[in-house]
């Protein structure tokens, strides 16, 4: 294999199939990244078996041929070699000389045939959605999506579409978070994605009006952007039913400004922070909440306007949960709908149905 390369074209390519290769694998193989050069096109894939990424850009080729070279030490070699062209040509004793200007070095690779497949995905169902659209659906929702539990359906994301909308929903017995938006072509998808890979998707996606498109079979997911192609294992079992968690009543809804209640709950959250529980207390009285925490070394309060429809109420939740839902929310003016203090809050835009956030308060000790 002999092929000339821009480091830049290089360097990006690396860092998209980087996230997919295990940091540590007892297979030796899954810790490196398989380099094609073929065609005119120079093509670099890593995988941990369930989730597979692949991209490509051309370049110029003057043998073809395919190795395996160690992803840590080959992503950091490339990324410190001068801004220039980068050659590399495989030689004897399965070594791969990289060279830049007056930098040589050569590199131990792998046999290409023990590298996994990438996988085919005989779809069965698809849809479309903008790189940006996809991207902010996906971020709304991943934080209410569970990093570590007893049940593992959890840890992903449900992709449910039907009627013409896509619903995804991320809950973690905690809290949840629902985003909608609405199809083109209307279909019938309930699928479950992992979301570690959704994670790894946000630092590839764009924001751009360049399409996506995903295709499922019953156990895979492809996204499909430009020349890159993610293929991950779907989570397979029952998601909860999430539409009977939300309250279907209230008798306290709150109209409040989202910036406002987000600065003097992160405020009061510092506070928190010093306990145990990062418990935050919100008093609902008089179109006025009243925000308090405290802890060993002091206490704080913060008052912030809101037009209630209801009865007052005393109420408690972690701090983190509700700095989270605030901080994923685009709108400025936000609804709380709750019943009592230890039932479910939800948390909406005013003006829109787009997106509702559930969070389980914190019982307060008399």
């Amino acid at each position: 294999m002999i092929l000339k390369v821009n480091k830049k074209d290089l360097v990006d390519a690396v860092n998209v199939v980087q996230k997919a290769v295990a940091a540590k694998s007892p297979i030796p193989i899954l810790e490196g990244i398989l380099v094609e050069a073929k065609g005119g096109t120079l093509t670099l894939r890593g995988t941990d078996v369930d989730v597979s990424m692949e991209t490509s850009f051309p370049t110029e080729i003057h043998e073809e041929g395919r190795i395996v070279v160690d992803s840590r030490m080959f992503g950091d070699i490339i990324r410190k070699l001068p801004n220039n062209i980068i050659t590399l040509e495989t030689a004897d004793n399965n070594t791969v000389t990289i060279s830049a200007e007056k930098s040589v070095l050569n590199l131990l690779y792998m046999d290409p045939t023990d590298f996994p497949v990438f996988p085919e995905v005989e779809e069965t169902t698809s849809l479309s959605l903008t790189q940006s659209g996809l991207k902010n659906m996906v971020r709304k929702v991943l934080s209410s999506v569970a990093t570590e539990d007893t049940r593992p359906i959890l840890m992903g994301m449900l992709f449910e579409a039907a009627d013409g909308k896509l619903n995804m929903v991320g809950l973690d017995g905690y809290r949840m978070a629902m985003v909608t938006e609405e199809l083109e072509t209307p279909v019938e998808i309930k699928r479950v994605i992992s979301g570690k890979t959704l994670r790894d998707l946000l630092s590839v996606i764009q924001d751009s009006d360049e399409e996506v498109r995903l295709s499922f079979t019953d156990n895979h997911v492809l996204f499909e952007l430009g020349k890159t192609r993610i293929i991950s294992r779907l989570l397979q079992g029952d998601y909860l039913k999430y539409q009977n968690m939300i309250p279907d009543y209230s008798k306290l809804s709150v109209v409040i400004d989202k910036n406002e209640f987000r600065d003097a709950t992160e405020r009061a959250s510092v506070m928190a922070n010093e306990g145990t529980s990062n418990l935050i207390k919100f008093l609902f009285e008089d179109n006025t909440l009243v925000i308090t925490s405290n802890s060993k070394l002091g206490k704080l309060r913060e008052e912030v306007y809101g037009e209630m429809t209801g009865e007052s109420l005393e109420i408690a939740f972690n701090a983190k949960y509700i700095i989270d839902i605030l901080k994923t929310m685009d709108e400025d003016k936000i609804v709380m709908e709750m019943t009592s203090n230890i039932s479910p809050c939800i948390v909406r835009p005013e003006d829109n149905d787009k997106s509702l956030y559930l969070v389980l308060p914190v019982r307060i000790a008399r």
